[in-house]
């Protein structure tokens, strides 16, 4: 309910009420969030009597249920009760117990096994059967339920409601009748009726959540909608932008589930974050990591969107922490065949009928290469015009833009041929990914199969639907259209009728025309059960065919002829629902559905579903201006027509088909596709291909040959095949039951992730950036710069002399040690006078973050300050704060890498190396070397090849670590001395450790320097991550440190102190069943490792974690485990020495000698985010491939992508020896040796695009 308007909606009330007496509701006054319940137990017979209360608060959404034995009161507002199974008056059925759900504004009572009753004061009760809802509204003075009839009186009017119209009562207190859910078309005058317990049709479903809980009255709401798509031939990519809106007061979660075109297939998933509002591409993750990431992502506070797909005609969207008072936008696209008709295609968008309005609904269609005068859009009002750019592609643009729309059906536009769909035997469409690549085929075969009036073999079942609406005059026009049919029928032997209303009865005399025995026996078993859906219905069509088959009897399949009355479901997504359920056994007793529609239905794609998952055809639609007779003839073309049975389709080489999953079977007129993958030779030749179709016809074989020539795709820029195959080569894969599944899986991941096309084992998922969400957290921003270091301008850093400019579209690339390249280290009057502000305290979230490829951009931004931390919890802590401080003298600005004294560096310090800085860490600058750069000019080039423009910046050789001063043992050094080595060489880990663990207290300043300068040289050191995290304990962040923590998996998996720490973090936390997968690790890495394998820490679990089960997965950890070796054939990516570099693309080649420091590593990072080489699924590098050369060397090469962006940083780690090659596209080669073993990233490869 939104503003002014409110609404009433009493559902199926005539089925439901009592007709005894007349009961009035009064006062239903719209009432607080929570209501109190209170559970009253009852006793048994010959029990003392004795009565328990138990308050408690429900929530909205939350369902109360009255179990066996009890009772439950729900109050209302104003002292009002809803009693379910009051005292002894009703007994409670002990299968299925009476509940109460509080739901889309009102109260939902479903009592299908006992009657409720409820109390509303002052003697007066109401008892209601079946499912009813009591809708609140604060306008309504009196409601009055007598004999199925309900009278709403307001302040100025009474009016009578029959059955259920449903009204919007406005502000004003006048009713205005709402529009009917479906046209009459043949059966006018009729009134609309509700089905008991359906639920009404929308759009899409919204759920708003909140602490796992499902609200009342969602504050989230469905904004707008906006539908563009572009159409060439028979397949249309369309893309969705829905937006929502929170008007809560907290951020919450919200569900969409929404009806898709059938056979879609989702390809792209865009999510608008972050004060700047921009759009976020989303990336693909299997459904275990979505699951972790939207537990992390929770956890952190992260805004985020998911988009699953549960059958090929639903879709589920959850949006994670959706911000108060803000709204969150998401682009949704996707491919799918558009369908058949007379002579053409039809384009339908399903929308089904709403119950609420949308504030702004916009379509957008440009179907290519058709005339306007051949477009028709039918169901709702749009503007139709030609293509009005001059020179440009010619199509027919549909256009329709809406306020506060009201759906009343789908949205359905139909192309019309020159030529009839019928006369076309056969097209092959082709369309390769690169230039370069095989072309992937779409096969379209209509064989011309004749058509006949002879008697079909199948026993055939009349079944008359009037479960929506059970007037005599729809089941009068219903059974004429039967009878006509029987009429013009040549052989009418084996034919049976059954009338399904609200229960399913064997129509008699007249009708069963000498069934066979089997089929004769199956109707007397029939069981007469209710038929209130079309769900009851088909279950009992396939009572009739389980008994009809009986046990081993072989019997022919059975013809079911099903006359619907205009609403074969609820919606798209019920439709769904029923298809999953029953289509395997329709197949597995060879039961054939004959969808009829009467015409008029408002949910016509909801009959295609059924018909072409049930049936394997369209649905029959009858025509309302012509007779019986007329009508009964289109149902005998598709019932009498000669089908093509075990149907096999053989293409001549060298094209390759996927196969059907089952032998198919073919009418007249109908359509094979298929999908398949041709050699670019092949197409390049021009090469027919020849197509041969058989099968079995009347019980004899049928072949039929054609010579198809491949036609190349309409539209150049469109890639439709590609993801069509793979979503077939997908579904092929899910219905086989290979030898070795986990292969399966793992190729059908790994084609979902290279067609980017979502699969049943894949989630799509955007995450919001920590920055972008600390930044909309601020209250008041200030008015300064952020400080960023990864930017597409370069003037952002200060220092920093941009190149000289270069022509559009080409490349240059700079490889220099970092401690040159753009950064944020600069003293404090630069950056005063740049007017960024030095910060303290704090460090980035994603500060090893497990799985970097799904991290978000690397940037830091300028924080308020800080509030003071709370009071210390230890007494040891209260002591260490209650001491009084040395005041310290002011001291001149030192470098972020201190020694023991303020005295300048020794000759050859030469550590200036910046890397990532820590986020709200204080930069400062560093004196440079005396020792210049060495510059390498690059090596020479064809004289063909352009100018190069790659200037490689080599800094001298570092110093080893500095020697032990004097004769002192190494392990009674002084925190100076240490400190003064680790200056000279930043590289030792080891006297980093002993400074921390010997010289350094948690408790002071001086830890957050040191780890701050140690993770600045090496952000993915385990045992910096280590210590960092010891930190932030003794500092009171424990989500923090466990969030750090869990990035030291990603590098170091194999530490058992880590495994540990995490199990003492998450007991501590109260979480053990996590902290019990923690230790489960544990044990598998030392059993793996040996007894030797001890851990320095020493924790003791907590009772009951120490029985864990033994397992050996890491998989509990939120690590993915490394992916098996597979292969994946012709449609594998290129390999990079196979792969021709763009002009936005540069190839990196390090090759290392084998040595303890591991193989060699990129790290790319973008103004967006980052990734690793070694990650599961990247964005930036392409294409990756590690091997051995002929030297023994671990050789890694790499293509990295710029399409979408100006600056990319590549920083390379690798051992001392390495050569790193750097090449582009237009023939530029270069070529560095790295002089000593690098621990951190020292050298940069900055590629950057000109604008």
């Amino acid at each position: 309910m939104r503003g002014a308007h409110h609404w009433l909606v009493i559902l199926g009330l005539g089925a439901m009420l009592s007709a005894t007496g007349c009961e009035q509701v009064r006062d239903l006054i719209e009432g607080p969030a929570t209501w109190q319940a209170h559970v009253v137990s009852v006793p048994a017979r010959g029990e003392v009597e004795r009565e328990r209360l138990i308050p408690a608060v429900v929530a909205p959404g939350e369902r109360v249920e009255a179990v066996y034995g009890s009772t439950q009161h729900l109050t209302l507002p104003g002292g009002q009760k809803l009693v379910l199974s009051a005292g002894a008056a009703v007994v409670l059925g002990t299968r299925k117990t009476p509940t109460a759900e509080v739901l889309d504004g009102g109260v939902w009572v479903d009592a299908l096994d006992a009657p409720l009753e409820v109390s509303l004061g002052e003697g007066r009760a109401l008892t209601l059967a079946g499912r009813v809802k009591i809708a609140r509204n604060h306008d309504i003075s009196e409601l009055t339920l007598r004999e199925g009839q309900a009278t709403v009186r307001t302040a100025k009017e009474e009016r009578a409601l029959t059955r259920a119209l449903p009204l919007r009562i406005e502000a004003d207190g006048s009713l205005v009748e709402l529009p009917p859910l479906h046209l009459d078309h043949i059966f006018a005058g009729q009134e609309r009726e509700e089905p008991l317990g359906s639920q009404v049709r929308r759009l899409g479903n919204l759920r708003t959540l909140h602490a796992g809980k499902v609200l009342e009255q969602p504050p989230v709401e469905h904004l707008k909608m906006e539908v563009r798509a572009g159409i060439h031939g028979p397949v249309a990519y369309t893309e969705v932008e829905e937006t929502f809106a929170n008007r809560g007061r907290a951020a919450l979660d919200a569900t969409y589930t929404f009806a898709l075109p059938p056979g879609a297939v989702l390809t792209r998933m865009a999510m608008k974050v972050g004060a700047d509002n921009a759009w976020r591409e989303g990336h693909m993750e299997t459904r275990e990591e979505a699951k972790r990431t939207w537990a992390a992502a929770r956890a952190l506070g992260l805004q985020q969107a998911q988009l699953d797909q549960g059958t090929t005609s639903r879709g589920e969207l959850r949006l994670g922490r959706v911000p108060p008072d803000a709204q969150a936008s998401v682009r949704i696209g996707f491919y799918h065949r558009l369908e058949p008709s007379a002579g053409g295609y039809r384009y339908a968008y399903p929308m089904g009928v709403a119950q609420d309005p949308i504030e702004e609904v916009g379509f957008s269609l440009k179907l290519y290469d058709v005339p306007a005068d051949a477009v028709q859009v039918s169901g709702y009002e749009a503007a139709l015009n030609p293509s009005a750019r001059p020179g440009g592609p010619e199509y027919a643009h549909v256009t329709m833009m809406r306020e506060d729309f009201w759906s009343e059906g789908d949205f359905v536009v139909e192309v019309q041929h020159a030529e009839r769909s019928e006369a076309i035997s056969g097209r092959v469409f082709v369309e390769p990914r690169q230039p370069d690549e095989d072309a992937y085929m779409l096969l379209r075969v209509r064989p011309p199969l004749p058509l006949s009036v002879a008697h079909d073999p199948d026993d055939v079942l009349l079944v008359f639907d009037a479960s929506y609406r059970s007037e005599a005059t729809l089941l009068t026009a219903q059974q004429r259209l039967g009878r006509a049919l029987l009429t013009e029928m040549e052989a009418p032997r084996r034919v049976a009728a059954l009338s399904c209303a609200e229960a399913c009865e064997v129509l008699g005399e007249g009708w069963t025309t000498a069934a066979d025995a089997s089929l004769r026996e199956a109707l007397k078993e029939m069981k007469q059960g209710g038929a209130q859906n079309t769900l009851e219905t088909l279950r009992a069509i396939l009572e009739v065919a389980r008994a009809r088959s009986g046990e081993g009897r072989a019997t022919p399949p059975m013809s079911v002829v099903y006359i619907t009355d205009a609403h074969t479901s609820v919606g798209p997504l019920e439709v769904a629902t029923i298809v999953d359920e029953l289509a395997p056994t329709f197949k597995e007793l060879g039961v054939h559905l004959h969808v009829v529609d009467p015409g008029g239905a408002v949910n016509r794609d909801a009959q295609r579903l059924l018909a072409r998952s049930l049936g394997g055809g369209e649905p029959v639609v009858l025509d309302p201006s012509r007779g019986p007779t007329a009508n009964a003839w289109r149902v005998l073309e598709r019932l009498l027509a000669e089908s093509l049975r075990d149907i096999e389709v053989h293409v001549s080489a060298p094209a390759e088909v996927i196969p059907f999953p089952a032998p198919p079977s073919l009418r007249a007129g109908e359509e094979l596709v298929l999908y398949g993958r041709l050699p670019l030779k092949a197409l390049q030749n021009d090469v027919p291909l020849e197509v041969r179709v058989s099968g079995q016809r009347r019980g004899e074989p049928w072949e039929w040959t054609s010579q198809l020539r491949p036609a190349r795709w309409q539209h150049a820029a469109a890639l439709h095949l590609p993801a069509l195959w793979a979503s077939e080569e997908i579904a092929r894969l899910s219905a086989m039951r290979p030898d070795d599944p986990e292969r399966s899986d793992a190729l059908t991941i790994e084609l979902s992730k290279y067609h980017s096309v979502l699969s049943p084992l894949t989630t799509w998922v955007v995450l919001e950036s920590e920055i972008e969400t600390q930044a909309r957290r601020r209250e008041q921003p200030r008015a300064v710069e952020p400080i960023e270091f990864v930017r597409g301008d370069s003037g952002q850093f200060p220092g920093f002399r941009p190149p000289p400019p270069t022509p559009s579209g080409t490349l240059t690339l700079d490889v220099f040690p970092s401690r040159q390249a753009p950064s944020t280290s600069t003293s404090r009057a630069n950056m005063a006078a740049s007017g960024n502000i030095a910060m303290s305290g704090g460090t980035p979230a994603d500060l090893g973050t497990r799985g970097g490829s799904r991290a978000e951009p690397k940037q830091a931004t300028a924080e308020p300050q800080q509030a003071a931390p709370g009071p210390p919890n230890t007494v040891k802590a209260r002591r260490a704060h209650d001491t009084p401080r040395r005041e310290r003298s002011a001291r001149p600005a030192r470098t972020i890498m201190r020694g023991g004294a303020l005295e300048e560096p020794a000759t050859g310090d030469n550590e200036g190396v910046d890397f990532i800085p820590l986020y709200g860490s204080q930069p400062t600058s560093r004196r440079p070397t005396s020792s210049p750069p060495v510059h390498r000019p690059p090596e020479p080039t064809s004289p063909t090849s352009p100018t190069s423009e790659v200037t490689l910046h080599m800094d001298r050789k570092l110093r080893a670590g500095g020697a032990p001063r004097g004769r002192r043992s190494a392990l009674s050094r002084t925190a100076g001395e240490l400190a003064r080595d680790i200056t000279r060489d930043r590289s030792r880990r080891d006297l980093r450790r002993r400074l921390v663990d010997d010289h350094i207290r948690y408790t002071g300043g001086r830890a957050r320097i040191e780890l701050g300068d140690w993770l600045e040289y090496d952000r993915l050191d385990p045992d910096a991550l280590l210590f960092y995290s010891h930190y932030l304990t003794w500092t009171g962040e424990d989500e923090r440190a466990r969030t750090v923590l869990s990035g030291v998996v990603d590098s170091a998996p194999q530490s058992v102190d880590v495994q540990e720490l995490l199990a003492r973090g998450r007991l501590f936390s109260g979480q053990p069943a996590r902290a019990c997968a923690h230790l489960q690790s544990v044990r598998s890495l030392r059993a793996r490792a040996g007894e030797g394998a001890r851990s320095r820490t020493r924790i003791t679990p907590e009772p009951g974690v120490a029985d864990c089960p033994r397992i050996s997965d890491l998989g509990a950890l939120g690590v993915a485990p490394p992916a098996a070796e597979v292969s994946l054939d012709a449609f594998a990516p290129p390999s990079p020495a196979e792969h021709t570099l763009s002009e936005t693309q540069v190839r990196v080649i390090l090759s290392a000698p084998v040595s303890s420091a591991g193989e060699p590593e990129l790290l790319v990072v973008s103004p967006d985010r980052f990734e690793i080489s070694r990650a599961a699924y990247p964005m930036r590098i392409v294409a990756m491939e590690r091997s051995t050369n002929a030297e023994g060397q671990a050789v890694l090469d790499a293509i990295v992508e710029l399409r979408r962006s100006t600056t990319l940083l590549v920083y390379a780690r690798a051992p001392e020896g390495t050569r790193a090659q750097v090449l582009t596209a237009d023939g530029t080669s270069e070529q560095v040796i790295f002089p000593e073993v690098l621990n951190g990233l020292a050298y940069v490869i900055t590629a950057r695009r000109s604008r």
